[in-house]
C-alpha cells in the first residue's frame, strides 16, 4: 500500500498543481510559452539528431545561431498569431493548420534573418524535420493539455450521476451531436441507434452503432436523443412510443436549418413539467413537525401501491418510520413500491408489503394486533367515475366496507391517527362514486364523535384515535388524472377528448397532496376536513391547449387549420360535473400551514345508522342493485343520483 501511495503521490500533485494553472490567464500563458520553448529545443536537436547521426553536435554548434533566434522570434510569432489565445480543450482540424502555418513562418523568418547575416545555414532536409517535428510536438502537448483538462473535469462528477444517452440516428448530424456532448461531463453516450441494418456492428468516433429496438439496450441508457434530419411527425411519435414503454424520455433535437427557417422548435418533445399546468408556484413541503409526528412510529398505509398511496410512502419513509405497513390489493402494484422503497431504504426501517383487501377485517385485526400500529392513511379506494358507474355495487363494497372495517379496528386498537384520503367529488356527490366516498366520509366522523363521547366518560381531553380527513381535487399525473390520458393522445397525433368546454377541476401535483395529508396529521384534534388552498380552478379545455403547446405542438382548430393536434368534445359522461367544490357547509378556517384550511362540517354523522350501512353493504353483495342505491339516497340525502 505504501509503494502504491509513493507511485501515486507525483500523481496527485500534478493534478493539484493543474488545477492552480488553469484558473489564472498569466499563468496558463506562462506554462504554455515554457512548453513552446522546450518544444524549439527539441526539435532543433532531433532534426539535427536525424539527419547527421553521430556527428550531430559539431553541425549543431555550427548552427547554434538558429536555435537563439527561433527562440526570439517563435514566441511573438505564436502570440501575434492566435496559439495562446485558443482554447487547447477545443480541437479540430482548423487548428492542426494553423499550428504547421505558424511554424513555416518561424522557420522562414529565421532563414531571411540567417541569409541577412551571412549565419551557416542548415540544410534543406533540416528545416523540414524542425517544422515536423516542432509541429507534432505542438500538436502532442495541446493534446495532453486537452486530456488533463477534461480529466480534471470529469473527475468533478460522480459516474452515477451522468446521463447515459444514445444518439438515435448514426449520420452526420449525430455525429456533430456526439462531437459537442463529449464536452460536457454530465452526459455519457453509450451507443447510436439506427433503423439502417448495414451500420449495425460498425461505430463512429468508436461508439458503437446498434439496432433501434430498445429491448436490449433500455436498461444501460436513461435518455434518447434522437438527431435525424427531417424527421416527420409519424416517426417521431413511432420512436417516443416505443421507449416510452421502458420509460425512457426521448428528445428529438432538430436540425440547424430547421431552427432557422422556422419549420422546429429548439426542442419539440421537451418533458411536460407538471407544474408548469398548476399556474402557480410549488407549495413547500418543510415541516419540522412531521419528523416528531412519524419518527419511531408503526405507519399502516391502505393502497400504497397507487399513486397517492405510493407518495405517501416514500415521503413517510424519508421522517424515518420504526415501521411501515405497505398494505395492497394488487400484486403487481405492491411489488413496484417494494421495490421502490427498499431502493430507497439506507436506515433499514422495517417495510412489511402485506397483499389483501381493506374489506378483510380479520386480516386488518390480526395486522394491526401484530404489528401495533400506531398510525392509518386509508388511501384504497376505486375513484375512477366511469367505473363506479358500470360497477356500482363493487365500488359501494370497496369504498363503504373498506373504510368501516378500518375505522372499526383502528377504534379497538393502538391507534392513535386515522386518516382518510377523500375527494371532492364527495361534495354535493352527482355519481355514485362520489357518494360511496360521501359515505365513508360520515362514517369516518360517525367514529370520531365515538371516540369523542368515550373520552368525555373517562376524562381525557381528546379521544384515544384521532379520525379525520383530507379532502383534495384532482392529482395531475395520477392514475385517474387526464394528464397521462392526454399526453397519450398527444402522442399518438390526437385528437385530445374532453366532455365539455365548460369542465373546470380543482388540481395539485401528487407530492402536494401527500403534503396536505402529512401536514394535516400534525394538526389533527379529530373530526376535522382539511382542505388545501389550491388557487383558481382549472378550465380543462385551456389545461389540453397548454399540455399540446409545451409538447412543442399547435392546436388545431377553425382559426389554425394547419394545426398539429384537435380537442374533440365528447360530452358530460354520467355522473359528471361541470364544477367541482370542496366544502359541503362550512366555513374554511386557518390552520399552522398557511396553505392549509380546516372545516368541522354540520351533518348527519351523528346520527348515521350502523344498521343501515351494514343493510348496504349486505345488499351490495347480494347484488341487490335497486335497494343498495336507494338506501345509498337515503344515508346521503345530497347525492343526485337517480
Amino acid at each position: 500500500m505504501n509503494n502504491l501511495n509513493y507511485f501515486l503521490y507525483p500523481v496527485k500533485k500534478i493534478n493539484e498543481l493543474f488545477k492552480i494553472i488553469i484558473k489564472s490567464k498569466f499563468k496558463r500563458r506562462t506554462v504554455l510559452v515554457f512548453l513552446d520553448l522546450n518544444i524549439i529545443l527539441w526539435a532543433f536537436i532531433f532534426s539535427f539528431l536525424i539527419r547527421y547521426e553521430f556527428n550531430f553536435i559539431y553541425y549543431i554548434k555550427e548552427a547554434i545561431w538558429l536555435l537563439k533566434t527561433q527562440c526570439i522570434i517563435s514566441i511573438p510569432v505564436y502570440l501575434f498569431t492566435g496559439q495562446y489565445s485558443s482554447l487547447s480543450t477545443f480541437f479540430e482540424l482548423k487548428i492542426i493548420f494553423k499550428i504547421i502555418q505558424r511554424n513555416i513562418l518561424i522557420s522562414l523568418l529565421t532563414l531571411l534573418i540567417g541569409n541577412i547575416f551571412s549565419f551557416n545555414s542548415p540544410t534543406a532536409s533540416v528545416w523540414i524535420l524542425m517544422i515536423s517535428i516542432s509541429s507534432i510536438l505542438n500538436l502532442f502537448t495541446r493534446a495532453l493539455i486537452k486530456k488533463l483538462y477534461n480529466y480534471y473535469i470529469f473527475s468533478k462528477f460522480k459516474t452515477e450521476s451522468r446521463i447515459n444517452v444514445a444518439i438515435y440516428g448514426a449520420s452526420y448530424s449525430g455525429a456533430n451531436l456526439s462531437s459537442l456532448l463529449r464536452l460536457n461531463p454530465k452526459y455519457q453516450i453509450k451507443y447510436f441507434l439506427d433503423d439502417n441494418k448495414n451500420l449495425w456492428g460498425r461505430n463512429i468516433s468508436g461508439i458503437a452503432i446498434k439496432s433501434s429496438n430498445p429491448s436490449g439496450i433500455y436498461k444501460e441508457i436513461d435518455q434518447v436523443l434522437v438527431c435525424i434530419e427531417s424527421i416527420n411527425k409519424r416517426k417521431r411519435i413511432e420512436i417516443v412510443t416505443k421507449f416510452k414503454k421502458f420509460g425512457i424520455p426521448v428528445l428529438v433535437i432538430p436540425s440547424i436549418d430547421d431552427i432557422f427557417n422556422g419549420k422546429t422548435k429548439f426542442d419539440e418533445l421537451n418533458a411536460i413539467n407538471i407544474n408548469d399546468l398548476l399556474g402557480r408556484k410549488k407549495i413547500d413541503q418543510e415541516n419540522k413537525d412531521l419528523s416528531k409526528l412519524i419518527k419511531g412510529k408503526n405507519i399502516f398505509v391502505s393502497g400504497a401501491g397507487g399513486s397517492i398511496g405510493a407518495e405517501l410512502c416514500e415521503q413517510i419513509l424519508s421522517y424515518e418510520p420504526s415501521m411501515l405497513i405497505l398494505f395492497e390489493i394488487s400484486e403487481i402494484s405492491l411489488y413496484t413500491i417494494n421495490s421502490k422503497l427498499t431502493s430507497l431504504n439506507n436506515l433499514d426501517i422495517e417495510l412489511i408489503p402485506i397483499l389483501g383487501s381493506a374489506t378483510d377485517q380479520k386480516l386488518i385485526e390480526k395486522i394491526f394486533k401484530e404489528k401495533n400500529v400506531n398510525m392509518v392513511f386509508h388511501a384504497s379506494a376505486y375513484k375512477h367515475v366511469p367505473l363506479v358507474e358500470v360497477n356500482p355495487l363493487q365500488g359501494l363494497i370497496n369504498n363503504v366496507l373498506s373504510t368501516k372495517v378500518l375505522c372499526e379496528v383502528s377504534s379497538n386498537s393502538s391507534v392513535e391517527k386515522f386518516c382518510l384520503i377523500s375527494t371532492d367529488k364527495a361534495v354535493r356527490p352527482t355519481n355514485i362514486m362520489g357518494a360511496s366516498k360521501r359515505l365513508a366520509e360520515l362514517i369516518v366522523q360517525s367514529y370520531s364523535y365515538k371516540q369523542l363521547e368515550k373520552s368525555k366518560v373517562k376524562s381525557n381531553l381528546y379521544a384515544r384515535t384521532k379520525f379525520f380527513m383530507v379532502r383534495f381535487g384532482n392529482v395531475l399525473n395520477s392514475s385517474g388524472s387526464v394528464v397521462p390520458l392526454f399526453q397519450k393522445q398527444i402522442l399518438q397525433g390526437g385528437p385530445v377528448t374532453i366532455t365539455h368546454k365548460k369542465v373546470t377541476r380543482y388540481f395539485m401535483t401528487i407530492s402536494e397532496a401527500v403534503l396536505l395529508v402529512l401536514n394535516a396529521a400534525c394538526f389533527a384534534n379529530g373530526a376535522e376536513v382539511f382542505l388545501l388552498d389550491m388557487g383558481s380552478p382549472v378550465l380543462i379545455k385551456d389545461l389540453a391547449t397548454q399540455m399540446i403547446k409545451l409538447s412543442g405542438l399547435s392546436v388545431k382548430d377553425i382559426a389554425n387549420q394547419d394545426g398539429d393536434i384537435e380537442i374533440v368534445y365528447t360530452g358530460l359522461r354520467p355522473g359528471e360535473k361541470l364544477f367541482e367544490e370542496l366544502l359541503i357547509d362550512a366555513e374554511a378556517l386557518k390552520t399552522e400551514h398557511k396553505k392549509i384550511f380546516k372545516a368541522t362540517e354540520k351533518s348527519s354523522f351523528k346520527n348515521i345508522s350502523e344498521q343501515k350501512i351494514e343493510e348496504l353493504i349486505n345488499f351490495s353483495k347480494e347484488y341487490n342493485l335497486d335497494r343498495s342505491l336507494k338506501l345509498l339516497k337515503e344515508l346521503v340525502p345530497e347525492w343526485n343520483g337517480t
